[in-house]
């Protein structure tokens, strides 16, 4: 049997080892990666600590991604108003606007300006 056995529990012992590893990195700490790496089916958290309650999941890629060259080739990114996005391409096809609205706000709380992102 392996060690590390994929999609399966990890035991209370190789989870305070990797608690401990967690803690011991000093550069960033993705909560997105961790989750997907460490957690059933997809849950996610919001903090090391909420993390480290849960009980973890060998679910580590073991292989490399394929290629892939030339997957973005011929995407153009686009970010500005709504105000201008919206009108040039609500009737285009093959577009996509992100789901969050970006808003900027002064120092009075005052929404100063909303950006969708366009991809």
């Amino acid at each position: 049997m392996k060690l590390y056995q994929k999609n399966k529990r990890i035991s209370n012992e190789i989870k305070a080892k990797i608690i401990n590893k967690i803690n011991d990195f000093e550069g960033f700490k993705d909560l997105k990666c961790l989750s997907s790496w460490l957690l059933f089916s997809g849950e996610q958290v919001a903090t090391l600590d909420e993390l480290f309650k849960h009980d973890f999941w060998h679910c580590v890629r073991q292989s490399d991604y394929p290629e892939a060259t030339g997957y973005l080739d011929d995407i153009e990114v686009v970010s500005e108003s709504f105000h201008q996005l919206l009108p040039r391409f609500h009737d285009k096809e093959k577009v996509l606007f992100d789901s969050l609205t970006h808003l900027i706000f002064a120092q009075d709380r005052k929404a100063i300006s909303r950006k969708i992102t366009l991809i």
